[in-house]
């Protein structure tokens, strides 16, 4: 029997908001478990009734246009027939229906065929069962091609007609993809570790879920849909740890397991239940094992415990890849070919037009409502997504040669940071004054010491300029969040990038949507790309590294990016020397970099220097005193001289060899000759050649688009550099540092971004280059996975304390010019994540639901807006106006104390936010220098200060902050004033003065507005 089509829709839309997955109890999920009711009222109560509605508005507005027709016509007839040609029934007498006369028979045959369509159109009551079926069976066909596991996206149809509307504006070649306008949103997570904590009387147990390589070859699988297969097998237990871990594997079935669990969306749960008891089996701790096994309530299909761990561990790592930029504007218009392609030539051999036309406009009305609906919740999820990140921490690598002494004290009795010395740098025996005075290069990294002291010692630093100071920058986050976080500050700021994403291969550590490989890892690159672009001088250079499965669609990504015409070239690194004599076609012994200019025609490459073996080309065996030079030949492979001969004043007779031309005109070698610029040799008769002295020459050569292993490095030389620094090679795909050597080299650039940076060679090689040349090269690292504390952050501690290492030792101290030239201050930043924000959001839900305040605020929103429009609408923006994350419920009246709940292996935490840092990157500021004031007549309250410039330093800008509790206005009013007549009297004169919170002082401006305005601004700006 066939399900009812409102049922089969109403399943669909359920299906949509996984109201019956309980285990999606992270990010948006919560919300929609949290307002189930109203979800729920909308799906089964709202639906049906917007289908009565609708039919009902569209039954309206036809016989409205109807009757106006019918009146119109009546009045025509009545002047053109007679008075009374329309009897009292409105019918038309029959006599003028069989006139002879044609226009009297048409006219009243118009007439008579529009009284009876309205007639023809029924109110909503007498609409029939079938045209409501045949709405919900639009809304059903429609919905269900867009709508693949918490994504909106065009599924894959295959029918001789087209299924879908592409939006083209007639370019010459139009580069699509079939999520071209959504966000990316699982870079931030790549299957990284699950990991929980549970306890009973004995204490406390930690369970982890870690990715395995695939043991299944891939010739020996089946199907295109991928599942998490645990692997009791490889499962481990750490005693004095009291911690599980049980690998998986995320791969394709094999034939004979597609035949066993089906290939359908109950595969993984299949998989899952058979594996539960095998799990449950491998646990060694009996205790362990009980507390696993036992059901989470007492309902009677109540999941275990590591059933809904293992449920909820590949939901989270297989949901919501995507976000719509535009929901609402690509919805609607694929209804209209929908409509247009779908149901318009269906109607087109069915008698009854005008009831067709009435569900075809009902149909829309309603698709129009749902669309609203679901566009609402996208919005808010593309909010969250494109507000920017908060800065959560802000710590300093520092040499200790620049920190004061007055805090070697503080530090030497700091066991965090000596413990790091020595597992990061191998520090060993007693560390003291005499010792820090020795290694002046030894880093200081602030993250071990309270914040208080941080402050202390940024304000005392020696530096005039603290932004013009800080060589380095790294970001712990998600590269597209980074980015736009740092978009004011470096915006057309950055010479060159450099990066090296993932190459897509399937195997590598990039997450992409079954079946949307491709569309995934495009939709990802562009908008990073796009990014980057704004953030590049005019005359800047960006490189990207990869390979031969995604060259050609990133090449297209690029030009459409950049430009065509500002392709530079596709360079052809050699990654391997040796030959692979068991790959199944050809040795893959190559990589790409494809290089695009901002401005083709302002960039210029930097000559690369002449190497020995190119110097050794040139000699002086005339003793020349015009020096070195080489001989060159006179003849060229091309010309349009077809006989040439030239006699030399010594008698040589010279002519081109045969099929060459000659390369200079007679008059030339005349003046060649009178120069002394013609050799013949040792016995002064040999074959003529023109000397070509090294000092006449560019000072470098032009760089090669075949870049060989010899000259830059191959895979095993980047593995060898990082053991190095790291015996246990904690990273196994480095690049090579003489490879991105000669990338930075080339593009002449003083700030280096890369924001895939990975275990952090491009920081290394700026620190290498500077070292070496004395420059201020300036690198920019944005990094998001855990290698950014394993293996990034200890590398350019490593390699500013000293330039050469081996087996994970310094092979020397730094010399005393490597000293002065090592990074003086590398920045480190981390970063909420969308996770994080996401989480704020259902916490704040959970927070409204249970104020009494906020559910009145509620009731008087659905009082006013009515229960349909605030399900359609309200129920999501509430909380989203009022979630920390947003910074818009809360004022900054308390900004040291501003907090977010972060997601950690232990579970969510309240971490605070360093507003001040945030503000200063959303601004664009130039930060000089930082200090503290302290308001004497308002109990020593606290200013901390920030006098900075903006980012093209023409504007100077002060923005002051302080805890407002208990503040009085006309104290600080006098208190500002008198500082601000004291800076102007020392010559700080500022063009903007502003502060958190309100204040009286003439001349200062409230931030809050400005912050929250930064803070939510869309992508676009």
């Amino acid at each position: 029997m066939n399900e009812h089509p409102l049922k089969k829709l109403q399943s669909l839309f359920r299906e949509l908001f996984q109201l019956d997955l309980a285990d999606l109890d992270f990010g948006l999920y919560r919300l929609f478990h949290l307002k189930r009711a109203e979800i729920e009222a909308f799906i089964s109560e709202q639906l049906p009734r917007e289908v009565d509605a609708a039919f009902r508005i569209v039954g309206d507005e036809e016989r409205e246009k109807l009757r106006a027709e019918l009146d119109a016509l009546a009045r025509e007839v009545q002047e053109q027939i007679a008075e009374d040609a329309i009897l009292p029934t409105g019918e038309i007498k029959s006599e003028y229906l069989n006139s002879s006369a044609k226009v009297v028979r048409e006219l009243a045959e118009r007439y008579e065929s529009v009284r009876q369509k309205v007639a023809a159109v029924q109110v909503a009551e007498e609409v029939t069962e079938k045209d409501k079926a045949d709405v919900f069976n639009y809304l059903y066909d429609f919905f269900r091609r867009y709508y693949e596991d918490g994504d909106f996206i065009p599924k894959r149809r295959y029918g001789a007609r087209e299924t879908y509307a592409v939006p083209y504006n007639g370019e010459e070649v139009f580069f699509y993809w079939a999520n071209r306008d959504q966000h990316y949103v699982k870079t931030a997570e790549r299957f990284r570790d699950y990991a929980f904590k549970l306890d009973d009387l004995t204490g406390e147990y930690r369970v982890r879920f870690v990715m395995t390589e695939a043991s299944i070859p891939k010739d020996n699988t089946k199907g295109n849909a991928r599942y998490f297969f645990p692997r009791p097998d490889l499962a481990s237990y750490d005693v004095e740890a009291r911690e599980f871990t049980l690998p998986f594997e995320y791969r394709l079935p094999t034939p004979e397991e597609a035949e066993r669990y089906g290939n359908n969306s109950k595969a993984q749960e299949a998989i899952l239940e058979e594996a539960l008891p095998r799990v449950l089996e491998v646990v060694p701790d009996s205790d362990l094992r009980v507390l696993l096994g036992r059901p989470i309530n007492e309902g009677e299909d109540a999941p275990t415990l590591l059933q809904k761990r293992l449920r909820h561990f590949c939901r989270r790592n297989t949901s919501d890849y995507f976000i719509h930029k535009n929901l609402a504007g690509f919805l609607t218009r694929e209804l209209e070919f929908y409509i247009k392609d779908q149901i318009i030539h269906l109607m087109d051999i069915e008698a009854d037009l005008d009831a067709k036309r009435r569900v075809v406009k009902t149909f829309r009305k309603l698709a129009e409502e749902v669309i609203k609906f679901l566009a609402t919740i996208e919005d808010a999820q593309k909010t969250l997504f494109e507000k920017k990140k908060f800065v959560l921490e802000t710590d300093y690598l520092i040499p200790v040669r620049h920190v004061p002494r007055e805090f070697w004290p503080e530090i030497l009795c700091n066991n965090g940071q000596l413990l790091e010395w020595q597992r990061w740098l191998a520090v060993e025996g007693e560390v003291n004054e005499a010792f820090l005075e020795a290694h002046p290069t030894l880093p200081v990294y602030t993250r071990h010491f309270d914040r208080g002291f941080v402050r202390r010692l940024l304000e005392a630093l020696p530096f005039e300029d603290l932004d013009e100071a800080t060589d380095g920058l790294l970001v712990h986050g998600e590269n597209y969040q980074a980015l736009r976080l740092l978009m004011e500050r470096y915006r057309e700021q950055v010479k060159c990038i450099y990066i090296d994403p993932p190459y897509n291969t399937g195997s590598d550590e990039f997450i992409y949507k079954d079946r949307y490989q491709h569309s995934s890892w495009l939709a990802m690159m562009e908008e990073r790309l796009r990014i980057a672009w704004k953030l590049m001088l005019e005359d800047g250079v960006i490189f990207v590294s990869i390979d031969d499965g995604e060259q050609a669609e990133l090449r297209k990504v690029l030009e459409a990016i950049f430009g065509k015409e500002n392709f530079i070239n596709n360079i052809i690194w050699q990654k391997k020397y040796t030959r692979a004599n068991d790959a199944r076609w050809f040795s893959d012994n190559h990589d790409f970099i494809i290089t695009f200019a901002k401005d083709k025609h302002k960039f210029s490459p930097v000559l690369l220097p002449r190497t020995e073996k190119q110097r050794k080309g040139y000699s002086n065996p005339d003793n020349d005193p015009r020096g070195p030079w080489k001989a060159t030949p006179l003849h060229a492979k091309s010309g349009t001289v077809q006989s040439f001969t030239y006699t030399f004043a010594n008698g040589v007779v010279w002519s081109p060899p045969p099929g060459t031309y000659p390369r200079y005109s007679v008059e030339t070698l005349k003046k060649l000759e009178l120069e002394n610029r013609i050799w013949f040799g040792p016995e002064g008769k040999g074959v003529p050649a023109k000397k070509t002295f090294l000092s006449e020459v560019r000072e470098g050569m032009i760089p090669v688009t075949i870049w060989p292993y010899n000259e830059v490095g191959h895979n095993h030389e980047a593995v060898n550099e990082i053991k190095m620094l790291f015996p246990k090679n904690p990273y196994s795909s480095p690049k090579p540092t003489r490879l991105i050597a000669r990338i930075a080299q080339i593009s002449g650039g003083d700030v280096i971004l890369d924001f895939f940076a990975g275990s952090g060679t491009t920081g290394h090689v700026v620190i290498n280059l500077n070292h070496a040349d004395g420059r201020r090269r300036k690198f920019i690292l944005v990094e998001m996975g855990e290698c950014f504390d394993t293996v990034l952050l200890p590398r350019i501690a490593k390699v500013m304390y000293t330039p050469e290492w081996k087996d994970g030792k310094p092979k020397r101290g730094a010399t005393p010019e490597e000293a002065e030239r090592t990074p003086r201050l590398v920045k480190i930043l981390r970063l909420e994540s969308y996770e994080d924000t996401l989480h704020n959001l259902a916490v704040t839900a959970e927070r409204l639901s249970a104020s009494k305040e906020a559910r009145k605020r509620e009731q008087a929103y659905k009082a006013l807006a009515g229960e349909d429009t605030y399900r359609l609408r309200y129920w999501i923006e509430l909380p989203l106006k009022e979630a920390e994350t947003c910074l818009r419920a809360l004022d900054l009246a308390h900004p040291f104390n501003y907090t977010l709940e972060v997601l950690t292996d232990n579970g969510p935490i309240k971490k605070p936010v360093n507003l001040v840092e945030t503000f200063n990157y959303l601004y664009g500021l130039r930060v000089k220098c930082y200090e503290t004031w302290y308001s004497p007549d308002d109990g020593n309250r606290e200013y901390r200060v920030v006098k900075a410039t903006d980012r093209e330093s023409k504007r100077h800008i002060l923005v002051l902050w302080r805890d407002m509790k208990g503040l009085n206005p006309e104290v600080e009013r006098a208190f500002l004033e008198d500082k601000i007549t004291e800076m102007k009297l020392e010559g700080e004169v500022w063009d903007e003065i502003l502060i958190n919170g309100a204040s009286p002082t003439p001349g200062v401006v409230s931030l809050d507005p400005l912050f929250k305005q930064l803070v939510m601004g869309d992508e676009n700006e």
